[in-house]
This record gives C-alpha cells, structure tokens and sequence, in this order.
C-alpha cells in the first residue's frame, strides 16, 4: 500500500469537517454524509440537547479514511499513483465550471409561522444581471393560522413547490415573454409564414400582447393574466374579433414555447373567455345593385367587380393575375405544364398589400370559366394597356406595379357606395354577392363551392345569404294553409 495510505496517529492524523470535503470533491454536504455514515474510523460527536435545541452528530473524518472512500469510489488500489494526494480532483464528478446552482429534486420547503400567518419558505430559479441562473430564496404568505390547519396549509404549500419543481425542469422559461418572441417566436415560426400573417401577428403583438405581458416570465404567464389581459381590452372597446385574434396569438406563442421545452403545463390561453359582442353585418348586393355599381364605376375598376362577382375572385387574386393565366380565345392554351382551356382563367398566386405571394390556400388554386360578357369587357379593355407581355399584370398601373386595393377601395368604391346609399361597399361584398346570387338562380353548392375556392363546404355556406323575398313566399303560403283550416273548423262548429 502506498505510503500515504498508512493509518497515521489518531491525534496527529488530519480530520476533515463535512464541509471541508463538500468544498473540495464539488459534491452535497448530505452526499458527503451518505458516503462515509458507519465508514470505520470516523469520529460522530453527539451533542446534547440544550434548552429548545435539537440534537446534532459532528462529523470528522480522518485523512487516511477519505483516501480509502475516494480511492474506492474512483480507481483500483492498484492503479493509484504513490505521488497521489487527498487533493486531486475526482474525474467522475462535476467540473468547476459547471453551475449547479439548479437542482433538479423535489424540494421540501419550511412551512412556518409569522405570526398570525402560515408562511412557505423555499428557493426559485432567476436569472442575475449577466443571465446566470442563480437560486434565490423567496418566502411566501399561504393563509391565516385560525382558517387554515397546518394540514391544509401543507397542501397549499406542496402545490406552490409542485408549479416550482416543475419549472426548474425548463430554465428556459426564465426568459421574459419579449426575449422569447423575439428570439424564437418569430425565428421559428413567424419567418415561415405568407406576408399577410406576417404582418398579423407583428401587430397583435406589438400592439396588444407584448406591451401588456412582455416584461413578465414565461414561467409566471397563467391563465388569469390572460384573462384580465381580455377583460382589459374588452372594456377598452376592442370588438369580439379583435379579442379572438389576441387570445389565439397568445395560445400560438405558448404552443410553441412548449413544443420547444421552454414552458411547461397548460397553455394560458385555454378556456380564456370572449364576451359576446357586436358583430358586423356582412352584405350582399342583389341583381339591381350590383347593375348600378357596375354602371357607375370607371375602368379597370368595373372589369375587377365584374370577375369578382360572376368568377368569385378577391381583390388580392385580381391584383395578382397575368396575362399568361387569362385565355380570353376558343382554343385550349398551354402555360407551362398545364393546360388552360378555353374563355378560362387560373388562379395561381396574389398580390397582398403590394407583395406577390402563393394563394391563400390550395383549394384556392383553380380555374374558373369566364363568362361572355366579361371576356367582351376584358377584350375591350386590355387593348387599352400599353403592357402585353405574358407575365404582365391584367390589372396594374402605368408603369406595371400592382394597384392599390386600398386605394381603389377609398377613392373609386367607397365614393360610389355612399352615392348609391351603400356605404357598406366594399370588396368583399362580392364575394358574398356571388354566393348569394348564385344561390337564387339555381347554381348548386357544389359549383360554388368550387369557383370560391372554399376546402369546406361550410364556408361557402357562410357566404350565402338566404334569399328573404323567397322565405316570404314560402311563409306567407304557410300562413294562408292555416288560415283556411282555422276558418274551416269555424265554420264546421257554427
């Protein structure tokens, strides 16, 4: 055995304190205590008890029986250096670098009183000015000592202890609501997006979400914050609508947070209460309408209404479309790979606010048959356009950039609506006229279904609005079938 192996005199041989080998091997003073309880030649000082002091064992252990567990622990006998000291760090343990501040165990807590209060004492995990994870102690009021039992307030305080174990399982969300929709939210998620739901979710939270719970941590965000973040802008004057876009921003930006293992339990979001509100009526012209819209709008205007309300395009769609995707001739065309047939034209991407893009989704891909009036109109009008190459716009200004449907919303259909007593016109309204005319001169769900573009069925539905003129009919010869057998059975009793 090597030298410094040799039991050495009892009163001349070092003893270490728990602490001092605590320090030394990185390890837990209860490790420490673990690993050399009932170890021969370990020194237990009991103390007694003095007045309302507990007991207590001091533990001093020798040199010779640290180098005996150490050796034990790590290597063979044999494979020990003679030059080995009782200082050489153990390789199997923690290196000094490492912060193993966080522990990863359940804590116990101290329930405790403070006077007329049942009080939980217990450490958290935070981040210190240069964003190190660091423990701090935190001492929390649970109830008042005459309405709650020490039972109950025990439960009280294992539930505060269960959100906190949780937690230290994901340091991440320690990081605020803005650190993480900046850093990963939009990385992760909003980058991939069409320019329109970009530009939605950058307003939703900066205008909304972020000023109101963007300094709190992730791990602190509950569904009563968002809740009173509802409630806030509910009495604020925000409508239903804008309410459901903030609460499913909200539940989109902590669905991702816990599939990147930043958050843990529920989302916040769910079961977040909207109040019944006000909700804008949606308009659809009937025939006499939408022939004296069309009769006061200027050109290109006219022709964009037109489509949209015989083909159902958006106004998005109609700023989009080339002229290689329009066959305005009795012939079938190829473009690329795909075949147009004939007074026919395909729908393959828009123009949102200025910016090309695919379509909105894939059932909105599609060929939709044109009518003869309107291939007569479009044929009129693009002999007019100085721009005829294939992939030119159909509708575009002079120098070929997409129009402004913003623009052409308040300067031509905003005017002529309120003029024609609609000042509810607007390009939408179209849409919904298609599916409603469409309804009333027999065109089955099926088709209208497939030139709206609409993946559900329900969809289209939404767009069609019953006729009333023909549910008077229907109730009026209800009412009349009543009338006659009520004055029939008059008649019978005289």
């Amino acid at each position: 055995m090597a030298h410094w192996l040799q039991p050495a005199e009892p009163t001349l041989e070092t003893h270490h304190t728990v602490s001092e080998l605590a320090t030394l091997w990185h390890l837990d003073a209860r490790v420490i205590r673990r690993l050399f309880r009932g170890e021969p030649g370990v020194l237990a000082i009991q103390s007694s008890r003095r007045g309302r002091k507990r007991d207590y064992v001091s533990v001093r252990i020798p040199t010779s029986v640290a180098a005996r567990v150490y050796c034990r622990l790590t290597t063979p006998l044999s494979a020990i250096s003679e030059r080995a000291t009782l200082t050489t760090k153990p390789p199997r343990e923690p290196l000094e670098t490492r912060n193993m501040a966080r522990k990863r165990g359940q804590q116990t807590g101290h329930l405790h009183k403070q006077g007329n209060w049942w009080y939980l004492a217990y450490r958290e995990d935070e981040l210190d000015a240069e964003g190190n994870i660091v423990r701090s102690r935190r001492n929390k009021k649970l109830a008042l000592i005459k309405e709650v039992s020490k039972r109950e307030a025990q439960r009280l305080a294992r539930e505060i202890l269960n959100v906190v174990d949780e937690q230290a399982l994901t340091p991440a969300s320690l990081m605020t609501v803005e650190e993480f929709v900046k850093e990963r939210f939009e990385v992760d998620h909003v980058w991939a997006l069409k320019s329109a739901g970009k530009q939605h979710y950058a307003y939703v939270l900066n205008h909304h979400v972020l000023p109101e719970i963007g300094s709190m941590r992730i791990r602190d965000v509950r569904n009563q914050v968002i809740q009173a973040l509802i409630r806030k802008k509910a009495n604020a004057g925000y409508s239903s609508q804008t309410l459901k876009h903030i609460r499913n921003t909200v539940s989109t930006v902590f669905n991702h947070a816990i599939s990147a293992q930043t958050f843990t339990g529920l989302n916040p979001a769910k079961g977040v209460k909207i109040p019944e509100g006000h909700v804008k009526e949606t308009h659809a012209l009937t025939f006499d309408q939408a022939r004296s819209v069309l009769a006061a709008l200027p050109s290109p205007v006219k022709e964009m209404v037109l489509i949209s309300t015989t083909c159902s395009l958006n106004v998005a769609e109609l700023l989009g479309l080339r002229r290689k995707y329009l066959n305005l001739t009795n012939k079938s065309v190829v473009v690329g790979s795909e075949v147009l047939q004939p007074f026919t034209l395909a729908v393959r991407e828009n123009c949102y606010r200025g910016k090309f893009g695919s379509v909105k989704a894939k059932s909105r891909r599609r060929a939709v048959p044109l009518p003869e009036r309107a291939v007569d109109l479009l044929e009129q009008y693009l002999a007019t356009v100085a721009r005829k190459a294939p992939d030119d716009l159909v509708f575009s200004t002079c120098g070929g950039t997409p129009l402004d449907e913003c623009n052409l919303a308040r300067r031509v259909l905003k005017p002529v609506g309120k003029a024609l007593g609609m000042p509810w016109l607007s390009w939408h309204v179209f849409r919904h006229t298609h599916s409603t005319l469409g309804e009333q001169i027999g065109m089955s769900l099926s088709d209208r279904q497939a030139q709206m573009g609409h993946a559900d069925v329900r969809m289209t539905m939404h767009y069609t609005h019953s006729d009333l003129e023909r549910r008077r009919k229907s109730i009026d010869d209800l009412a009349d079938k009543l009338i006659q057998v009520s004055d029939s059975k008059a008649i019978d009793t005289k």
